[in-house]
């Protein structure tokens, strides 16, 4: 797979750009591979045959080695101890684990190990056998059985390749998206930031800059204004009452105020005779009807001059 690279670094370098596009469209693939001229293509396809042949004859021969040394109780139940401990040996020899001297030693041991080559094989035949339904059992773990593990063996180089393939295209996918994300981050991150100096510019020219002088010096102007217009319409209040209140209605209002005055204390002595004029008669006997209009006259009477009293804002 190619390594991304991040689009701000594409942008902001032009000519590294065309070389990336360049390379990505006309010369790779996108698992990284070369991609050659129809007239390569034959001598690309015999070396990777080669190429696999040989791998696969590497692997073979390093799985038979690994193999022998890890024979199974099970596997190798029809071998003689004597020829266990050949098989170890001659194992530890193809592993590497012993000196080129102790093989020299080893040599009656190797031709008797060839000579049993048929039981050996079948031992490990068995184990690989094995080795492969425990392969076919993580493979296809919905499957118990072993015998149907066992037909599914032959199945396993091409499922695992198919396997192997759908990882690797994940992974490009997963690579992608992490790139994808990471491009997102930075861009968020861009915008954060961009959002942050914003914030502290306007707050910095609303605490301490032109915007915060301005709006003080008009709050000072308006207060200012206010003071005055109170202190004009005090003065206009006091004018317009002396243009009122002149004088002569200063006098007349005295003057009516006076007669008021008299007129309630005149009222109020009419109220006394008149209440003691109908007590006199109360305690006087006589015609009673005569009597009777008389009392109603003289509380009509009454009862006018309080309502008199009571126009001119006295009490009853």
């Amino acid at each position: 797979m190619l390594p991304p690279v991040d689009p701000s670094i594409l942008h902001n370098n032009p000519q590294f750009e065309q070389i990336y596009t360049h390379l990505t469209t006309n010369l790779l693939n996108p698992d990284g591979s070369t991609k050659v001229k129809p007239s390569q293509k034959a001598q690309e396809h015999a070396l990777r045959e080669n190429l696999r042949a040989a791998q696969e004859q590497a692997a073979q021969s390093q799985l038979l080695r690994k193999s022998l040394g890890q024979l199974s109780p099970r596997a190798a139940e029809g071998l003689p101890d004597e020829l266990l401990e050949v098989v170890d040996l001659v194992a530890a020899g193809l592993n590497g684990r012993l000196a080129p001297e102790e093989r020299e030693m080893l040599a009656d041991d190797v031709e008797y190990f060839l000579g049993h080559l048929r039981p050996i094989g079948n031992a490990l035949s068995t184990h690989l056998l094995n080795s492969a339904t425990q392969l076919a059992g993580i493979v296809y773990p919905e499957e118990s059985n072993p015998r149907t593990l066992q037909t599914l063996t032959p199945t396993l180089p091409t499922h695992i390749s198919t396997l192997r393939q759908t990882l690797l295209a994940q992974q490009d996918t997963l690579a992608t998206n992490h790139l994808s994300l990471a491009t997102t981050s930075c861009t968020v991150l861009s915008t954060h930031r961009t959002l942050l100096e914003t914030i502290i510019r306007i707050l910095e020219q609303t605490k301490h800059g032109s915007v915060a002088r301005g709006a003080r010096s008009h709050a000072e102007h308006l207060s200012i204004v206010a003071e005055s217009m109170e202190a004009k319409l005090k003065i206009l209040e006091r004018e317009a009452l002396r243009q009122i209140y002149t004088p002569e209605v200063q006098s007349a209002l005295g003057n009516y105020g006076e007669h008021l005055r008299d007129t309630r204390r005149r009222l109020r002595e009419r109220e006394g005779r008149a209440e003691e004029e109908v007590e006199r008669y109360e305690e006087c006997g006589g015609d009673m009807k005569v009597l009777v209009a008389r009392y109603g006259g003289l509380l009509r009477e009454v009862e006018g001059v309080r309502g008199d009293i009571r126009r001119l804002g006295g009490e009853a």
